[in-house]
C-alpha cells in the first residue's frame, strides 16, 4: 500500500511539472534586425513560430511594437501538451497573443534548444517567458496553466512589458 501511495505521488509530481537538472547559464546575445523566426506551429490558434533565433524574434517584436513570448517545451512533457491542446487553442488567448506578441516555441531537446535552455535558465517544462522589446525579461512561469490563469498571466505580462516604468 505504501508503494502504491509513493507511485501515485510521483505520478502527480510529473504531471505538474516536467523538470530537468539545473545548470549554469549564459547571457543571450543582442538582437539582429535581419533575423526572422521560421516555421509556424499548426496545432494552436496562437501564431507560434519555431525558431532557434530568439534574437531575431526579439528584433521583430521591437519593430512591430510587440512583446516577445517564448514557450520552452519538450515532446514528452504532458503539461506542455495540455497547454498546446487547451490553453493555446482558446480563441480569447489566441486573439490577445496574436495582437500583442511575437510568439515562439523552443523544443528544449532539439537543434539549438539544449543550448538555449541553458542561456535562458530553463529547468522545467513548460517554461513560458515574456520579454519587453528592449530585451528585459518581465515574466516567467513554469508548469501548465488553465485558460483563465494563463489569461491573467498573459495580460499582466504584456502590460509590464509595454509599461516598463509602471505608467498606465
Amino acid at each position: 500500500m505504501k508503494n502504491l501511495f509513493l507511485v501515485a505521488i510521483a505520478t502527480l509530481f510529473l504531471a505538474v511539472s516536467c523538470s530537468t537538472p539545473s545548470s549554469t547559464t549564459t547571457t543571450p546575445t543582442k538582437p539582429t534586425e535581419d533575423s526572422k523566426p521560421t516555421e509556424e506551429v499548426a496545432n494552436t490558434l496562437v501564431k507560434f513560430s519555431t525558431t532557434d533565433d530568439i534574437d531575431g524574434a526579439l528584433a521583430m517584436a521591437k519593430k512591430q511594437k510587440k512583446v516577445l513570448f517564448i514557450d520552452f517545451y519538450t515532446t514528452w512533457c504532458a503539461p506542455c501538451k495540455m497547454m498546446e491542446q487547451g490553453t493555446f487553442r482558446d480563441e480569447d488567448v489566441a486573439d490577445y497573443m496574436n495582437e500583442n506578441c511575437i510568439s515562439i516555441r523552443v523544443n528544449a531537446e532539439k537543434g539549438k534548444g539544449p543550448e538555449m535552455k541553458l542561456a535562458y535558465a530553463v529547468d522545467a517544462y513548460p517554461t513560458m517567458l515574456f520579454y519587453a522589446s528592449n530585451g528585459d525579461e518581465v515574466a516567467r512561469k513554469q508548469g501548465s496553466m488553465g485558460i483563465e490563469e494563463f489569461k491573467v498571466f498573459m495580460k499582466s505580462s504584456v502590460w509590464k512589458a509595454k509599461n516598463p516604468a509602471g505608467k498606465p
